[in-house]
């Protein structure tokens, strides 16, 4: 048994997931702890019942056998709700200018390709974990306050939008070129 597979089953891993979710269809790559250099790679329908049925077949596959672990780029929105109710998953979210530097790091062209990008996050999860920070919910409270004060945000934007408009439109008379674009 290799250090790196000893040292997952000592920390109650037992799979490491890197999903990349796009409108369309939903690329994931699954990293088991046992095999971590044999990498298996799926495409998810853009739908729920498929959704559920790949959780199911994962809680099957690896029940009992420890957590996983799961990098994607979001910390808001449907996957990562519905994926917070399991509690054999311990979520990973990281920003999307995170992945690309990581992409960068190892195609200067920076093509973006959804199955390189969910080999990408799975690897960044299996190789610097330690680096990352584990998603944790926000209580009530908090996400209450973050949905008003998002409201507030929109609506003083808005404001200076409004605002702004006759005055940007009298400095173009005044101020023809460069400023006027």
């Amino acid at each position: 048994m290799s250090e790196s597979i000893a040292a997952a089953a000592l920390q109650g891993v037992a799979a490491y997931i890197g999903i990349d979710w796009a409108d369309q269809k939903h690329d994931v790559v699954l990293r088991s702890a046992s095999q971590p250099n044999k990498v298996e790679h799926r495409i998810i329908e853009h739908k729920p019942e498929a959704l559920m049925e790949w959780v199911g077949e994962l809680q099957q596959r690896f029940g009992g056998q420890g957590k996983i672990l799961v990098c994607l780029e979001q910390s808001r929105g449907a996957l990562i709700y519905h994926l917070m109710g399991y509690e054999f998953f311990e979520l990973y979210p990281v920003n999307p200018l995170q992945l690309a530097r990581y992409r960068e790091t190892f195609s200067p062209g920076g093509a973006k390709d959804d199955r390189a990008d969910a080999e990408l996050l799975c690897e960044l999860l299996y190789c610097h974990r330690d680096r990352l920070r584990a998603w944790k919910a926000d209580s009530e409270l908090t996400r209450k306050l973050v949905f008003f004060t998002e409201g507030r945000r929109e609506a003083v934007d808005q404001r200076a939008r409004l605002s702004f408009r006759p005055l940007k439109a009298s400095s173009k008379c005044i101020f023809p070129w460069p400023w006027n674009y």
